[in-house]
Order: structure tokens, then C-alpha cells, then sequence
């Protein structure tokens, strides 16, 4: 990921092998190996044998402090999610923090969290002209990110890799009548690719 690079082997002379062409292609080559590794604002935690686990609950953390969230929600969203309602629009101060505040968050979603997939991808339609309505769902992602902070993906080694795949939709949810669509496939028991998205056409 532009300058940083996450390399496993189960071979440990493989990785200095590549360590040392690496500085020798590479003056200034920082190394980091152990454990427990942090990459692109993760944690990852080898210590339980046959298995990694996933989680940015520091990041989350940062995230939450930067925003004040006292308390919690049970989930991520209501059912009034796609629903826009008539509400006053943000000011320029809280809409540029309603952006930023909804970037970081996809952030997390598309690495470790993707149960908060769906409200940040409708969220993320709504920050050129956010309104109050959008900010409280917004705090409604983020009341339930500080009851679930710690929550993670764990990749496990089984006898066999199994690759699930799954798929939804659903119809004329958004006021413009267009359908969302949802997927996940999950490896070892975790999911390493989700998909949550405003269909561009109104079909049947």
C-alpha cells in the first residue's frame, strides 16, 4: 500500500532473504515483526496459533474521542436509514467534519467492520449537502461503533478452505427508487471482501 508492505511466510530465512534485498534496493527499509503487527492503522494478532485477527479498535477509539461519543446503540442504523427527511442543512463547520468524520469511518468498514458497511454507504451520498437528519445517523454509526469498539475479524486455518459467498438486494429503497445491493465472501470465517451499494439504475 504505497510505502508499506505486509509480507507472512511460513519460512521465517524466506522473509530475511527478502529483507535484505530489500535494503539493499532500499536504503531506508524500517522492519517491524513479531505477534502482534500494526499496518494501515490495524492490528493484526498472530498469537493464537492457525489463526490472525483483525481490528482497529484504536483508530475507533481516536475516532470517537474526536467526536465526543458518550454513549451506545445496538445497532448501526434504524430502518429509516435511506429514508431522507426534511431537515435543516449542516453548517459549513459541521459539514466539513460530517465529511471527514464519514471518510474515516469507510475506512474502517472496507478493512475490519463491515456490519457498519450499509449506513456508511448511504452516508457517504449525503456529504456534499448533509443535514441534521444525516448527522443523527451518523451519531447513531458511531454510539454503536462505542459499544463494539473491540469487535474483530478473525481468518482461521482449517482442514479445508471454504469460500462463502453471499448475496442481496433490496428493491426501490432509496428516495430516488433505486434498489441497494449487499454481498460478502468470507474465507477461513471471516469476510475479506464486502460489498454495499446504491444500484445506478431503476430496474425491476
Amino acid at each position: 500500500w504505497v510505502d508499506d508492505l505486509l509480507c507472512t511466510c511460513t519460512d521465517d530465512t524466506i522473509l530475511d532473504t527478502f529483507q535484505d534485498h530489500l535494503q539493499t534496493v532500499f536504503k531506508d527499509v524500517t522492519v517491524k515483526s513479531g505477534k502482534i503487527l500494526s499496518y494501515l492503522g490495524m492490528t493484526l494478532d498472530f498469537i493464537k496459533p492457525n489463526e490472525v485477527k483483525l481490528s482497529m479498535e484504536h483508530y475507533i477509539k481516536e475516532l470517537l474521542l474526536d467526536n465526543d461519543v458518550q454513549s451506545s446503540a445496538a445497532t448501526p442504523a434504524t430502518q429509516y436509514l435511506f429514508a431522507i427527511r426534511d431537515s435543516e442543512v449542516l453548517n459549513p463547520m459541521a459539514k466539513e467534519t460530517f465529511h471527514s468524520t464519514v471518510a474515516r469511518l469507510l475506512f474502517v468498514a472496507k478493512r475490519v467492520r463491515p456490519d457498519i458497511l450499509t449506513a456508511i454507504s448511504f452516508l457517504t451520498t449525503r456529504v456534499h449537502a448533509p443535514t441534521k437528519d444525516d448527522q443523527t445517523k451518523l451519531d447513531r454509526v458511531l454510539r454503536y461503533l462505542h459499544g463494539t469498539s473491540s469487535l474483530s475479524l478473525t481468518l482461521r486455518i482449517g482442514k479445508a478452505i471454504k469460500v462463502s459467498t453471499r448475496v442481496d438486494a433490496s428493491y426501490g429503497v432509496h428516495s430516488d427508487f433505486k434498489g441497494h445491493t449487499g454481498g460478502n465472501v468470507s474465507v477461513g470465517g471471516a469476510t475479506i471482501l464486502a460489498k454495499s451499494t446504491k444500484q445506478r439504475i431503476v430496474t425491476k
